[in-house]
């Protein structure tokens, strides 16, 4: 199940603050464990110290126990200490009275205390109504000196000290570890929620305009730009960008629907007019009525296979390959079938090539590319005329140029922009009717730009046109690669 935008943000910052302040919370309550710990461990062993001294300087067991009852009458009651007194062979010979009945001997099979090393066990104090359950910390230390009457010896000091009131300090710590985490929860949930949703606020505003975008009102609707200057100000200029490229694709193909349409009907009716002509008069058949019907069929199949090789190069990714090809070779083999065209039309065709070039193209279509450009300029250059094709090699970066230039009529100014345009034409008959499909360099940009390389006019009334085209070149050793 997928969740919005919105709740997976609430989520994942709340988490990562919830793991955050565990990760804080855990380390100081360690802290704090361990520096009670220590303060209780150096008083502790002050308290350890004292004894020891008294044991040094040597007393007796009475003046030892009036000592000890003193120490723990003037103890503070939250830190209540017991004391035991043994040695070897005599066993235990004190127990300070706040410990009875308990004892603070190791139980059998277990070995036997490190010095100064606490070890905490679980002993009931009080007898009857005063029973209470203790959590003690027990240190050893051993202390040689004389308790009389038992003489001078190495004893074994005990005190135990009560951790009641540490353990009650860290539970207080976690409990109030607890309700802070709680409340940093929903802290956490309440301001991420505000948050995200003042962040997502533009986003849905966005969404909520996108959604009443539609083909009839395209051209118009735009994004609002937020203006803070962050992502998403880019996301509403690349959605507007794209917005603009799809009206201008729409539009384009609008326009190309209507244009093919008309180019289309116009030898559809040719053709019906004269076929109905014959349906009605079949005596008064004449061949030669078929005439302008074969001609019109001839624009027809010229025009769709026109159609179709332009389908094809919107689709030229995916069933278009690109091979290397010696386009000096290519253009050279393309002047010799238009020659007899031109030879025709008394104009003068060369080609001039100052170096081998190779590419990266496709034969078919580079070859239908610069047969409708050679098939233009030779159609609207007068007799006597020439037409020149000239391939130039550029270093920086590595490519190729090609210049097809005419002695022409020329190209008016206003017509050089939409020169390119599908079914784009330019009235030049005394008819005042324009020639051809208005396909031949549509299809000529589509190659130039399937080959990754670029496409310009310069032309005036009068004075001829020329088409300079450029396409990357590929290195000699990737030539050699891909022939062996």
């Amino acid at each position: 199940m997928r969740f919005p935008i919105r709740v997976r943000l609430v989520f994942w910052t709340s988490s990562l603050t919830l793991a955050l302040s565990l990760i804080l919370a855990t380390f100081l309550h360690y802290r704090l464990s361990r520096h009670l710990e220590e303060d209780l461990a150096r008083y502790v062993q002050y308290e350890l110290q004292e004894f020891a001294e008294f044991i040094e300087d040597g007393c007796t067991e009475a003046r030892f126990r009036e000592f000890t009852e003193h120490e723990i009458k003037t103890h503070p009651t939250n830190l209540q200490i017991f004391v035991q007194l043994d040695t070897d062979g005599l066993g235990r010979i004190f127990r300070s009275g706040n410990l009875d009945p308990a004892r603070l001997d190791p139980p059998e099979g277990e070995a036997a205390e490190a010095p100064r090393v606490p070890r905490v066990r679980r002993l009931t104090t009080g007898v009857g109504a005063d029973a209470v359950e203790r959590i003690l910390g027990i240190v050893v230390l051993p202390v040689t000196g004389e308790v009389s009457p038992h003489g001078r010896r190495e004893y074994r000091l005990r005190m135990a000290f009560d951790r009641e009131p540490l353990e009650q300090i860290l539970a207080r710590h976690r409990t109030s570890i607890a309700y802070a985490i709680v409340a940093a929860a929903i802290l956490a949930v309440s301001t991420g929620w505000l948050v995200a949703s003042k962040a997502m606020r533009p986003v849905y505003d966005l969404i909520a305009r996108a959604e009443r975008i539609t083909a009839e009102n395209l051209r118009e609707a735009r994004l609002p730009v937020p203006g803070a200057g962050d992502e998403l100000d880019r996301l509403a200029l690349v959605l507007n960008t794209m917005l603009e490229r799809l009206d201008g694709s729409i539009r384009t193909v609008q326009r190309f629907t209507a244009d093919a349409a008309h180019e289309l009907r116009t030898p559809l009716t040719t053709i019906r007019g004269e076929l109905e002509l014959l349906q009605r008069h079949p005596e008064q058949f004449d061949p030669a009525v078929l005439d302008p019907v074969l001609e019109e069929i001839g624009r027809l199949d010229t025009l769709c296979r026109r159609l179709l090789l332009l389908a094809r190069l919107d689709e030229r990714a995916r069933t278009v390959e690109r091979k290397p090809t010696p386009l000096h070779l290519l253009l050279e083999r393309i002047i010799d079938q238009v020659r007899p065209l031109a030879d025709s039309q008394q104009l003068r065709l060369s080609i001039r090539s100052e170096v081998p070039v190779w590419i990266d193209g496709n034969d078919d279509l580079l070859c239908q590319a610069f047969l409708n450009l050679l098939d233009n300029a030779i159609k609207h250059t007068p007799a006597h005329g020439a037409v020149a094709v000239a391939v130039e090699a550029i270093a920086q970066p590595d490519s190729v140029a090609v210049e097809v230039r005419d002695t022409g009529c020329g190209i008016p100014e206003e017509h050089l922009p939409r020169m390119f345009d599908r079914f784009h034409r330019i009235r030049e008959t005394e008819a005042g009717e324009a020639q051809g499909s208005g396909l031949g360099l549509a299809i000529v940009k589509e190659v130039v730009a399937f080959h990754r390389g670029t496409i310009e006019v310069r032309s005036a009334p009068g004075r001829g046109t020329t088409f300079r085209l450029t396409f990357p070149t590929i290195p000699a050793d990737e030539r050699i690669l891909s022939a062996s």
